[in-house]
């Protein structure tokens, strides 16, 4: 017979549910220590088992191996080894150098692992009286002072090849770290193919300061910045405007602001393209910068670049007449009444990555590259169908055109600004000519020793001389860029405590190049050399949407204060005097009076109108910083609450 079981009463509760288990506080202890157990396990399985798994998020891979490292590392004909001396006591209180060689630890780590054993890597410390300072010494390293009595900072490497060829970094600083991969593998590139490539230079411009083989120099002496990226890595030999022919061993040719060419030159020159050669040209319509010394005193170069028919024979044009505008990417100046912000000059140009090509390794890495009073890049009707035009910068479709006399270093850029004309078509400020290019100067070489004295502009146009039995034309390869200012220090290069650091690409835009053309792309893949650039676009917008009218007005004012100041200084001088005070009557008191009042009106109007842009641009300013810094953290606050919320509900419905 079967027991009845009486329903529960209402609301009543069950044994075993009104009663917790008694075991749960044990349970919880043996979770926790599982917990604690696991998070050990996982701490040690990532020192040991994966040390160099991270996870970059920066927006430029800041700390990640660019992907052609790779495949150049394990491509290498022979092992290279690589030595990292740190004196690791040294580091303790100096935390930027500490965190410096720890991130150069883990980037050549990286690099062994991805080299499949091509590259050797041995860390030392370098600590006082030890074997590994000492060689540290021997083999030329600097040693920094740390501040410290008797105690001094080792932090660099050497690099070798098995025929014991070296190269070193003597002191690895921490503002260079932008350079760090391309270094490195700028270095084990140049031991791994110990013939450094010659590049051949020719050019109006004394790049190589003293070194310059006719005695010509720049003013204060020293080289550009753009010749020593030159010789980082390349071997540089200079040519001589009036040279009457070019070396057999170039392997680049880089024509550098080309002006005062001998005919003979000329011809070579085009003989070398006509036989395939490989050029980086530098044509500017209007060079701005003068090499200027400490005393002011300058050297006398010519304003546009002359090359006789050889950009014709190539089919090709760069008019002199015309230099480019983009408000897009206008550099800002300061000028008088030109504000905080200063004014866009709109004929220098900082083209940034969205100008670049990103289909061509000489421009790929690139992020900012600075140009002043450019020309633009045409291809000619009478182009051969063989070449190929490749753009490598261009503007934005806002720019346009002005006549190459109104620019230069005292160009208004009011005046530029309200001229402006959009024409709706992207300008080529660079490109990459390939293919078969036509002869400009197929006549026979001058006698050095006859009449030079004939400009080669006026020779007779292209291939009206013929000569017999011309060899079979060629692909040469060939990087046009429509300005040389681009290679001028003070648009890319900045004097700090630290010594010059780069502020654009511009170095990198012509070792990139001279690294494609010599058949070593790799180079020319790696980041940029210079800080990234990361502007406020909003704002920018909001500038170039005010200035038009901004500057026009602050135009009109300044025209009036000076005229007014003009009359006010006619008037006090036409007064006589006594030598102590001037003799005016009511009626010139009165205009003196008038015209004061109207300087001090005009004044204040301009300082108005500069306030009114300043405070429109910082108040767009406090928020986009508002959005950025307390958008964000307010929004997952608010998840949180929510989810908070949302739980704390759920935990009372189940109560």
């Amino acid at each position: 017979m079967s027991e009845k079981v009486s329903p529960p009463a209402p609301g009543s509760v069950p044994a075993d549910v009104a009663s917790p288990p008694k075991r749960r506080p044990k349970v919880i202890g043996l979770g926790v220590i599982a917990v604690g157990l696991l998070t050990v396990l996982i701490n040690t399985l990532a020192s040991s088992v994966l040390p160099t798994v991270r996870v970059d998020l920066t927006d430029e891979h800041l700390y990640s191996l660019s992907p052609a490292v790779g495949p150049f590392l394990r491509d290498l004909d022979e092992p290279i080894r690589v030595q990292l001396f740190i004196s690791r006591g040294a580091l303790t209180n100096l935390p930027v150098y500490r965190s410096y060689a720890t991130r150069v630890e883990e980037f050549l780590t990286e690099m062994q692992r991805v080299s499949d054993g091509k590259l050797e890597l041995t860390v030392l410390d370098a600590e006082p009286f030890s074997e590994a300072e000492d060689l540290a010494r021997s083999i030329g390293l600097e040693q920094a002072n740390t501040g410290q009595i008797g105690q001094t900072l080792t932090m660099g490497l050497l690099v070798a090849n098995t025929v014991d060829q070296r190269q070193l970094i003597p002191f690895l600083d921490p503002t260079q770290e932008s350079t760090l991969e391309y270094d490195l593998v700028s270095i084990i590139s140049g031991l791994s193919q110990p013939k450094r490539p010659v590049v051949g230079l020719v050019s109006a411009l004394p790049l190589a300061g003293k070194v310059d083989e006719k005695g010509r120099t720049r003013p204060d002496g020293l080289p550009y910045a753009a010749y020593m990226e030159i010789q980082r890595t390349f071997k540089p030999h200079t040519i001589d405007p009036l040279a009457d022919e070019l070396p057999d061993n170039l392997d680049v040719l880089v024509l550098a602001h080309p002006a005062g060419l001998s005919y003979n030159l000329l011809r070579a020159i085009d003989a070398y393209a006509h036989q395939g050669g490989k050029l980086v040209v530098f044509w500017d319509p209007r060079f701005e910068s003068q090499p200027q010394s400490r005393e002011g005193k300058g050297i006398s170069i010519s304003v546009t670049s002359d090359m006789g028919y050889l950009l014709k024979a190539w089919g090709v044009g760069i008019s002199a007449d015309d230099i480019v505008t983009d408000p897009i990417y206008a550099q800002r100046i300061g000028t008088e009444g030109g504000g905080g912000s200063g004014a866009p000059m709109l004929t220098w140009l900082g083209m940034g990555d969205d100008a670049m090509s990103g289909e061509t390794p000489i421009t790929r890495a690139l992020r900012f590259v600075m140009f002043a009073t450019a020309g633009h890049i045409t291809r000619l009707d009478s182009a051969p169908e063989s070449l190929v035009m490749t753009p490598l910068i261009q503007t934005s479709p806002e720019a346009g055109l002005v006549e190459t006399i109104t620019t230069g270093r005292f160009a208004n850029p009011a005046a530029l600004l309200r001229s402006h004309k959009p024409n709706g078509e992207r300008y080529t400020l660079a490109a990459r000519l390939t293919g078969k290019v036509a002869r400009a100067y197929p006549g026979p070489p001058r006698d050095p020793d006859a009449d030079l004295s004939t400009d080669p502009a006026e020779e007779p146009e292209p291939a009206t001389e013929v000569v017999e039995d011309l060899p079979p034309a060629k692909d040469a390869d060939i990087v046009l860029v429509a300005d040389a200012d681009v290679l001028a220090d003070r648009f890319w290069i900045q004097e700090t405590h630290l010594g010059p650091q780069p502020i654009a690409d511009n170095g990198a835009f012509l070792t990139s190049a001279i690294e494609v053309l010599t058949g070593n792309p790799v180079l020319s893949n790696l980041r940029p050399r210079a800080a990234s650039r990361r502007p406020f676009t909003r704002i920018e917008a909001l500038q170039r949407e005010a200035e038009a009218q901004y500057l026009s007005e602050v135009e009109r004012l300044q025209t009036e204060v000076r005229s007014t100041e003009e009359r006010l200084s006619e008037l006090l001088q036409q007064a006589p005097s006594d030598g102590q005070t001037l003799a005016i009557n009511a009626e010139q008191r009165a205009e003196i009076q008038t015209l004061q009042d109207q300087t001090f009106a005009s004044r204040k109007a301009l300082r108005d109108v500069q306030y009114q842009l300043s405070r429109n641009i910082d108040r767009l300013g406090q928020q986009l910083m508002l959005l950025n810094v307390a958008a964000w953290p307010a929004l997952i606050a608010l998840v949180l609450a929510t989810g908070l919320a949302w739980r704390w509900k759920r935990s009372r419905a189940l109560d």
